[in-house]
């Protein structure tokens, strides 16, 4: 267990922050790289995060082509990683989903999938094992729920069946375009039409690849800078992978400017917002806890929903005991912005998100704020401390 203590409140954060490949790009292409006999070289990949590395140590563990038996933290694309083993040696065997505890993420959406894709499933001993003795084939089908990972495992499942596939209600956010984009560029016939997307099977194979930034990261310290009264320039980053975030900061009073692939936010007249996360063009889930960090400064009464991870809002308790005013509805949350100043606490990180969001209201926050279990959010932020260290002004420790 690691603690992150952080004294503020914290100087106007200014300048520019370069931002790596995002975890959420960077998972799915990298475990698909089991799918393929050739090389794939991974660029921009950030290597230091928790996610990242408990992915490369499933990768190492794969024995005979077929089973990975990794020990340590669990990661929730495992049924991606079983897809790419099954397309290309028939049979594989993986670890049950882990990941951040959000809610329930039902299992049975990716296996159904991959079952209409001519494998057999089964869930035995706490792994996910599949057999597809005559191949993947290719198929039309729905995905429900608008699921990023099943939205994944749909794809690549596709991409190396025989024959083509129509996938229908697939979540086409950002990172799964990107995602889309890398599998084009090894050579899969993959293709966006309208709402859909469309493959021709055969597989693919090897090249180079790069894990383009991602909105979330780019939000988190965009954030970051406002509510220390800065401004803050960050990038490289592609427009389309942050239009749900720069639009949520300018209905929140930011100005937003791009300067080439670099996104700046300074404030302007801050005012509360109403946020409801879905497939896009609405804001992700992965952003709600940001959101409700920036809530503590803006003016008003912000609204959050997130009808499908009502269990996300673990954060909020302890977001409370840092002063935040904060009420909760089935669905959602409420928080008061106040002139009134946050004040240090001890606090722990619930998941991810909700970790980092403790992070960002710490800046604003009167006093030392101490964060327990900070390798959860380090689970998809890389050299966190570092960053704050160097970012504002060194007094971020671990």
């Amino acid at each position: 267990m690691k603690d992150l203590v952080i004294v503020g409140p914290r100087p106007p954060l200014l300048g520019r922050l370069e931002l790596r490949g995002g975890k959420n790009a960077a998972l799915p292409i990298l475990l698909t790289t089991a799918a393929t006999p050739h090389t794939v070289v991974v660029e921009n990949l950030p290597r230091a995060l928790g996610d990242i590395q408990a992915a490369n140590a499933l990768l190492a563990s794969i024995r005979g082509g077929l089973t990975s038996d990794a020990t340590g933290p669990a990661i929730r694309s495992t049924p991606l990683l079983l897809t790419a083993l099954l397309g290309q040696h028939r049979r594989a065997s993986v670890p049950l989903p882990g990941g951040c505890a959000i809610g329930p993420r039902p299992i049975a959406a990716h296996l159904e999938l991959l079952e209409h894709l001519g494998a057999s499933t089964l869930v035995t001993g706490g792994r996910l094992v599949a057999e597809a003795p005559n191949g993947l084939r290719g198929a039309t089908f729905v995905v429900a729920g608008y699921s990023t990972t099943a939205t994944q495992l749909a794809i690549l499942g596709a991409a190396l069946a025989r024959g083509p596939s129509r996938i229908v209600g697939g979540n086409l956010r950002f990172e799964n375009r990107a995602f889309i984009a890398a599998l084009t560029s090894l050579g899969a016939s993959v293709a966006i039409e309208g709402d859909e997307v469309h493959t021709l099977g055969g597989g693919f194979g090897g090249g180079t690849v790069r894990v383009p930034a991602t909105g979330d990261e780019a939000l988190t310290w965009l954030i970051a800078g406002l509510l220390t009264g800065g401004a803050l320039a960050v990038g490289p980053i592609d427009r389309d992978g942050m239009l749900a975030e720069a639009a949520l900061l300018t209905d929140a009073g930011a100005r937003v400017s791009w300067e080439g692939a670099w996104v700046r936010a300074e404030a302007g007249t801050l005012r509360a917002v109403t946020v409801r996360t879905g497939p896009p063009p609405a804001l992700g889930s992965d952003c709600q806890p940001l959101v409700a960090a920036l809530a503590t400064r803006l003016p008003g009464a912000t609204q959050i929903e997130d009808a499908r991870f009502p269990e996300r809002f673990q954060y909020l308790t302890q977001l409370e005991r840092l002063g935040a005013r904060v009420g909760r509805t089935p669905t959602g949350a409420r928080i008061d912005g106040s002139s009134d100043r946050l004040h240090g606490a001890d606090v722990e990180a619930p998941d991810l998100r909700g970790g980092m969001a403790l992070v960002l209201a710490a800046l604003s926050a009167q006093g030392e704020t101490r964060i327990r279990h900070i390798e959860r959010v380090e689970r998809g932020y890389e050299h966190l401390s570092e960053r704050l260290g160097l970012a504002l002004g060194g007094t971020a420790d671990v």
